[in-house]
């Protein structure tokens, strides 16, 4: 089991340099290790690096089959960013109901980040359903949750410039 987490960064580092085949074999090897311990909260993990993978591949039935792996292994409580991502790969599949099913689960539980990703996924359901009303409130929540992530973005810029002239001063 102690070799899981190393698999897995190197999948991670294969994956940044998009090197796709070299990152699945990494992942399917912390996978097998993963498995053999039966610790399903990595097994779920790597079932969710999978799906990620393959949806980037364009490949969403095999996305949408890991993803689906990924939910059941986490169980309900741990699954909340597992559906953000099956209500991507629902979209992508143009599967719409399915995709607004999951944009809308769990989102009282995901951050401001979750809650932006999942208007703006209801935005595009909504717009692809040619219902203008509904995709224009989402696309309203989403500007919100959006502007308030670049000011929390820029606090957190200014308290960090704060903090260096603040250590600059006291070394001084």
């Amino acid at each position: 089991s102690g070799q899981i987490y190393p698999m897995r960064g190197i999948a991670r580092m294969f994956l940044l340099q998009n090197r796709k085949d070299s990152a699945l074999f990494y992942y399917q090897q912390a996978l097998d290790c993963a498995v053999a311990v039966q610790d399903s909260a990595l097994i779920g993990a790597l079932y969710h690096d999978f799906a990620m993978v393959y949806n980037e591949e364009k490949d969403y039935i095999r996305a949408d089959q890991y993803i689906s792996k990924a939910i059941l292994a986490m169980g309900q409580d741990e699954a909340t960013n597992a559906y953000l991502l099956k209500a991507e790969i629902m979209l992508n599949l143009n599967k719409l109901d399915s995709a607004s099913y999951f944009f809308n689960k769990n989102m009282d539980y995901l951050d401001i980040n979750g809650r932006a990703v999942c208007y703006d996924g209801m935005y595009q359901v909504a717009k692809r359903k040619g219902q203008w009303e509904a995709a224009m409130k989402n696309m309203d929540a989403y500007k919100v949750l959006y502007d308030s992530i670049q000011v929390m973005a820029d606090n957190e810029g200014e308290n960090q410039i704060v903090h260096k002239l603040a250590d600059s001063c006291g070394n001084v």
